[in-house]
């Protein structure tokens, strides 16, 4: 079974911040964890390097959560705790997707691009403010 991979650039001003996700990758997945993401992170700096960081930790939150509440270790996800890694280099071939999301003033911007050799094809758009 082939995991569906993609990976994410937070992007301010001149500074880009590039995450991997190894799995669930798609945008009916990833685009609705930004909107929960950016509810949970609302208030909170909006610096694409702390952004990243935050969102891993948002991501895996849940897991420590439900470990918290069951008074259990935490366990790993289907998938393992290191599907993400932070400050890779530019999108390879293996990557399915790949996802903008620009903080631009008081708006932010997320595009979704499906990645066709080495074009990006927009497939998704969302504005929050």
């Amino acid at each position: 079974m082939k995991l569906t991979t993609c990976v994410i650039n937070f992007i301010k001003d001149k500074i880009r911040v590039r995450i991997f996700r190894g799995f669930d990758g798609m945008p009916g997945g990833v685009m609705d964890h930004f909107d929960e993401f950016l509810k949970w992170n609302d208030g909170k700096s909006d610096d694409p390097r702390y952004m990243a960081v935050a969102f891993i930790f948002w991501a895996k939150l849940d897991l420590f959560e439900d470990a918290n509440e069951a008074k259990v270790p935490a366990v790993k996800h289907e998938h393992g705790l290191g599907e993400y890694a932070i400050d890779v280099p530019p999108v390879q071939a293996s990557v399915d997707y790949e996802y903008d999301l620009i903080r631009r003033g008081r708006i932010f911007i997320v595009n979704a691009y499906r990645l066709v050799g080495r074009k990006r094809v927009l497939c998704d758009s969302r504005h929050y403010q």
